[in-house]
Order: structure tokens, then sequence, then C-alpha cells
């Protein structure tokens, strides 16, 4: 009963963005104000990550991005999600996380730095399950949630198949541009 409760917060919160985002005005970052105009993630933030998605870059094309209104990010902080949630092949994200340079709950976010690259680039991953195996991606979140629910926590990556996948890449992308680095 407590997992369907969290889906259907986590799709309340959607709608009610959606409802309250024509009346939201703030200053948005570039990254941002492409999502909020298109839906989508932007051609500099695809350019990022698309050296990690060669043989998948229709992944970076499909992503859609939901910014969360203010009020619906503030209650969603507030219940102890994440600044960003996947949700099938979309981003619902905080205001301000899309063009963060730096650390929001915890976690680095940042389109210049490896390790913001690197949790970006696990994001999209999550995309890239869902259009592989849509069904398989949704059990499988079902199951990691009543799992990490068992444990006592809301959701706990380590109970999550598609994270520990998701986990790996990051690793790796933030490995890949760590050695690039002067």
């Amino acid at each position: 009963m407590r997992v369907l409760s969290v889906i259907l917060l986590g799709l309340s919160l959607v709608a009610c963005s959606l409802l309250l985002q024509r009346q939201w005005t703030p200053t948005l970052g570039p990254i941002e104000a492409y999502a909020v105009q298109t839906g989508k993630l932007s051609p500099s933030a695809i350019a990022v990550l698309m050296p990690f998605f060669q043989g998948h870059e229709d992944t970076l094309e499909a992503l859609r991005i939901q910014v969360l209104s203010p009020l619906a990010a503030q209650a969603t902080l507030e219940v102890g999600l994440p600044a960003i949630t996947v949700i099938g092949a979309t981003w619902v994200v905080i205001p301000g996380l899309l063009d963060a340079n730096g650390k929001v709950r915890g976690r680095t976010f940042s389109w210049t730095q490896p390790r913001g690259v690197a949790l970006w680039a696990h994001e999209a991953w999550h995309v890239k399950q869902y259009r592989d195996l849509p069904l398989a991606f949704v059990w499988e979140g079902l199951k990691g949630i009543c799992l990490s629910l068992a444990h006592g926590e809301l959701y706990d990556h380590e109970y999550v198949k598609y994270e520990q996948e998701a986990i790996a890449f990051e690793r790796m992308v933030r490995a890949t541009l760590e050695r690039q680095q002067p």
C-alpha cells in the first residue's frame, strides 16, 4: 500500500507541476530554459553526454524533461524524494537542478565536472534501460521499492537491479573523464 502511495504522490506532483507551470516565471539557466520551453535536453547537454552514448544516440533525443514548479519541488523534497526522478523516459527535476554547478542534496550536479557529468549520464542511462525493456524496468523498480521499504528506506539503490547497472556506467564515465583531465 505504501508503494502505491509513493507512486501516486509522484504522479500527483507531476500533474500539480504541469498545472502550476504557467504561473511560474523564475530566472532560468540556459539548459533549464531550453527544457521548460521544449521538454527536452538542450543540444549543449546532449553534446556533453553523447561520447558515452555511441550506438544509443536515440536515448538522448528521446529523453524528456519536466521541471517541477517551486511548490511541487518543495513537497517533493519534504517527503524525501530525490532532486531528480526518472519516470519512464522523463526526468522530473526540481527547479535549478539542470543548471546547478555543485552539490544539491549531497550529490554533485554539473555539466563541467567529471562527477557531475557522470551523474547526469547515470540518469540518462535509466532512460536507455526503460526504452530497451519498459516492463522489466518498471517491474524491477517496483520490486526495488518494496525491498527498500522492507529495509526501512523509501528507495535504496542497493535493492534496485537497474540502479546497479547505472552506477557501473556512472563510474565508467567518471573514470574516463578524470583520465582526460590535465
